[in-house]
C-alpha cells in the first residue's frame, strides 16, 4: 500500500479504502504532501491508521522524505512513537528519507511487486521481475 498519508486519512471508511485483509504482509510506503503537515497532525494520522489495525498486519513502512526536509526529525520520531512504543512493534523495518510521492527526484514503485527492507544496510529492494509476461 502506499499513499500520500493527507489523503489516505480522507480516504479512510470510503469503499476504495483498503480493507485490513489487504494489508496483511504488505509494505505501508507513506509521504507528505507539499502542504505544511504538522508533526501534531502527522501523528493523528498514524494514530487512525493503527486504530484500523494496520501496523499490525503490515511487514514494513518506507516513509519518503517530508517536502523541504520539513519536520524531518518530528515525523520520524511520531513514526517511531506511534509504531515501536504505542503499536508494540519495535522490530517492524523502517526506512525514513527515501525520494518517492512529494520529492525531487522521485523514484517509482510497483504496486504488487515482492520488495525487501534491509535496515542495517539502509535499503529497499524490489525484488519481484519487472515485467511479466
Amino acid at each position: 500500500a502506499i499513499g500520500c498519508i493527507n489523503v489516505l486519512d480522507r480516504l479512510r471508511g470510503l469503499n476504495i479504502f483498503p480493507c485490513i485483509d489487504e494489508w496483511d504482509g504488505a509494505i505501508l510506503f507513506i509521504e507528505t504532501s507539499n502542504s505544511e503537515l504538522s508533526p501534531q497532525m502527522f501523528r493523528y494520522f498514524l494514530r487512525s491508521l493503527a486504530a484500523l489495525g494496520v501496523f499490525e498486519k503490515i511487514e514494513g513502512i518506507v516513509f519518503g522524505k517530508p517536502y523541504n526536509n520539513l519536520y524531518y526529525d518530528e515525523f520520524n520520531a511520531e513514526l517511531l512513537r506511534i509504531v515501536a512504543y504505542e503499536q508494540g512493534r519495535d522490530n517492524l523495518p523502517i526506512l525514513c528519507n527515501l525520494n518517492f510521492g512529494h520529492t525531487s527526484p522521485s523514484f517509482i514503485i510497483p504496486y504488487g511487486a515482492e520488495a525487501e527492507i534491509d535496515c542495517n544496510c539502509k535499503r529497499f529492494s524490489i525484488i519481484s521481475k519487472g515485467v511479466n509476461g
